[in-house]
């Protein structure tokens, strides 16, 4: 222990991940990181004296399981204030001229849309988020006022949950065949705002259908001389490899619908595969959806799985509607797959916990622990956050989720019960500090020694 305890925080089930899990665990929070993890929640409260460090508070949670923090792989925060509604499963160039429609109108407030969204996704459970924004975001008067330290000593805006984890992803699309900004430009105005927000970066060509194959290879090039995360949606459907390969479908009309299609541009002759063999030239890349990519694709993504993840979005694949998801494949083929939440345009609630249960649900075979695996500890491995998220560890940063299960269910499996349909995230811890709490879930105080 590197500094006196503050805290200890008790609960039914820890699961460390690490490690096997753990009946009536307790969790000592030095500062901003985990100092202990043992067993001693009930032994401390059987004892006849009281053995407590002085001046530590003591929290229970009663009917909980504490797991590492979740992490939301994909969403797009400016779409949080969606209002739009579809009575059945849209179809993808149906719908994206809908979300083009929402972002020119007067609904759409970005600002506070992204204010919104970072609280939600705290209330669902996730202590990280990997977001796709739009390249004028840093117009959103969001960022700091100009004149801030440029090495990134502003202070950060008040509304920013601490220590929430984000990588914020700057959208690249070309649609006509050129970015308004070039790649490595937009990388740099990016990266000066994410510095004043506590940001991390990366970059994200959007699709196979709005960025053709010569700014694909201008963008990847960009995020190998810098080091970057590359995110593109991809195989999200069927009609993105007639695009590929003709030039025309769906796609053609959705461009040429939105006054944003070239001749000559997308002229037909590529393949899914040859997006993927420019895309794994990137130091790391997250593959969004993978919907309708085929046993040979899955084969050669292989080779780069070290690098190399797929990103799920159950609910999210549940509303547009699609055949079902090949996540058995990909766990296979030893390919990670973390999970994500899409957006608010797709999506209920941008709940990690919900997008769990989902799998449970859809893929009921799938071990409950690989489950939450691809939403911690995988997820922190692939985005090089391992360090301190992934895993409840001594001297890893106390960042957990408070998990409010059945009691009967948590004796029985405590996996199982935070997959349970009536599991609720009751609250969010984030670096030893309470970040979120559900009305109602607060955690039962035994008191402090003074």
């Amino acid at each position: 222990m590197t500094s006196a305890a503050d805290l200890c925080v008790t609960a039914d089930w820890i699961l460390p991940l690490d490690g096997p899990p753990i009946p009536n665990g307790r969790i000592t929070i030095a500062g901003h990181r985990i100092a202990e993890i043992d067993a001693g929640g009930e032994r401390v409260r059987l004892m006849r004296h009281d053995p407590r460090p002085q001046g530590v508070t003591h929290l229970h949670y009663k009917d909980c399981v504490i797991l590492p923090g979740l992490i939301n792989a994909h969403t797009h925060l400016d779409l949080s204030g969606w209002s739009g509604d579809f009575i059945s499963p849209p179809k993808l160039w149906d719908w994206i001229p809908e979300v083009v429609r929402f972002r020119r109108s007067n609904a759409y407030r970005p600002g506070e849309a992204i204010r919104d969204g970072l609280q939600a996704v705290l209330a669902g459970g996730a202590v990280g988020v990997v977001d796709v924004i739009p390249p004028d975001w840093f117009t959103w008067g969001l960022v700091p006022e100009q004149g801030a330290d440029p090495d990134g000593d502003q202070q950060m805006p008040e509304w920013e949950p601490s220590r929430l984890r984000v990588l914020s992803m700057i959208e690249c699309l070309a649609p006509t065949g050129r970015m308004r900004i070039p790649p490595e430009e937009l990388l740099q105005h990016h990266a000066m705002a994410c510095r004043q927000m506590g940001w991390e970066i990366g970059l994200s060509p959007h699709a196979p259908y709005t960025v053709p194959m010569s700014v694909l290879k201008e963008v990847v090039k960009v995020a190998v001389d810098h080091n970057a995360t590359l995110t593109m949606h991809i195989a999200e459907t069927e009609e993105e490899a007639v695009f590929l390969s003709t030039g025309g479908g769906a796609f053609r009309d959705m461009l040429k619908h939105l006054s944003a299609y070239r001749d000559g541009v997308f002229s037909g002759g590529n393949s899914l595969q040859d997006v993927l063999e420019v895309l794994v030239q990137a130091p790391r890349v997250l593959l969004i959806h993978g919907n309708y990519l085929g046993r040979s694709q899955i084969d050669f993504l292989c080779q780069f799985r070290d690098r190399l993840a797929v990103v799920y979005c159950p609910r999210s694949h549940e509303f547009f509607g699609h055949t079902p998801y090949p996540l058995e494949q990909f766990l296979e083929a030893s390919i990670p797959v973390l999970l994500g939440t899409d957006s608010r345009a797709s999506h209920p609630d941008i709940s990690m916990l919900g997008e769990l249960q989902a799998v449970r649900r859809k893929h009921p075979h799938i071990e409950a622990e690989t489950n939450i695996r691809m939403a911690t500890s995988t997820a922190a491995n692939v985005l090089g956050w391992e360090n301190d998220l992934g895993n409840l560890a001594v001297g890893r940063l106390a960042s957990f989720t408070v998990v409010h299960v059945d009691g009967l269910a948590s004796k029985k499996d405590p996996y199982e019960a935070v997959l349970s349909p009536h599991a609720q995230v009751c609250a969010v811890w984030l670096a030893g500090k309470l970040a979120y709490q559900q009305t109602g879930h607060a955690g039962e105080q035994e008191g402090s020694v003074a």
